[in-house]
This record gives C-alpha cells, structure tokens and sequence, in this order.
C-alpha cells in the first residue's frame, strides 16, 4: 500500500513540475494537469517530508544496498533527490507562508535556493514520471529489485 500511495504522490508532482513540457507535446493534457495544479503545494510537501524521510532511514544501510543492488541502490537514491527537490519546490509557497513567515533572512535564502533549483524542475518531474512507474512496478511485484 506505501508503494502505491508514494508512486501516485511521486507521480502527481512529477506531471505538475512536467506541466510545460507535457501540455508542448500534449495540448489536450492541459486539462488534466488543471484539475491537479490545485494540490501542488500539499503535493509538494509530502514529497519533501517522504524525501527527508526516506534520506534518514536509508543511510544506515546505503552500503549494504549497493551490495544488494547497485541499480536499485541508484534508483532508491535518485527517488531521494527528486522527492527532495520537487518537494521543495512544489511546496515553497506552502513553506514560505507558514514556516519562513516574518523571518526576512529565511525568505531570502529559500528564494536564492529554489532559483537555483528551479533550472531543473522540469528534468526532476520527468525523472519522478519514470521513478513512480519503476517504484509501482516494483511494489506490484512486476519488477524484482533483486533482479536488476
């Protein structure tokens, strides 16, 4: 059930930081895109609390995953920066509102950080597209991290 309610949230914020280069190659999909950009800052926030999350109790055993599997070691954490940075940037307005509200200096540091983030969000939402299948296909089975 984690793997599926992550995959969804993984994928939501990947087709909304995606939303141009999406609608560019599939106008009819603006539609779509329309009735989830509402959600973008919750969105953003689940991905940047499962991303830290998931940075925190992945690292005690990182080693022993490259072992396991040095491709699933890499996917594990590539799925890590992207839910951290689409997080970020997806929830900053959410997180500017009520975290860094009346202090001038926060607000101008996350400002400095997602200008340098955002260059990239496009290429994060496309790579969380990708993330949220393999990580569907791993959680139904389909896909054995073992194997690859």
């Amino acid at each position: 059930m984690g793997n599926l309610i992550t995959s969804i949230i993984l994928f939501l914020g990947g087709v909304i930081a995606a939303a141009s280069f999406i609608i560019k190659r599939r106008p009819d999909a603006k539609e779509m895109i329309d009735k989830i950009l509402p959600y973008q800052g919750i969105i953003g926030l689940i991905l940047l609390v499962s991303g830290i999350w998931e940075f925190l109790s992945t690292i005690g055993y990182i080693g022993f995953m490259f072992r396991y599997s040095t491709f699933w070691a890499l996917v594990v954490l590539l799925a890590i920066t992207v839910d951290i940075v689409l997080g970020f940037l997806l929830g900053y307005g959410l997180i500017a509102q009520y975290l860094l509200k009346g202090n001038e200096e926060a607000l101008e540091k996350g400002e400095m950080i997602k200008a340098r983030l955002i260059k990239y969000q496009t290429q994060a939402g496309l790579a969380a597209i990708v993330l949220s299948v393999l990580w569907l296909m791993v959680g139904l089975g389909i896909v054995r991290p073992w194997v690859l």
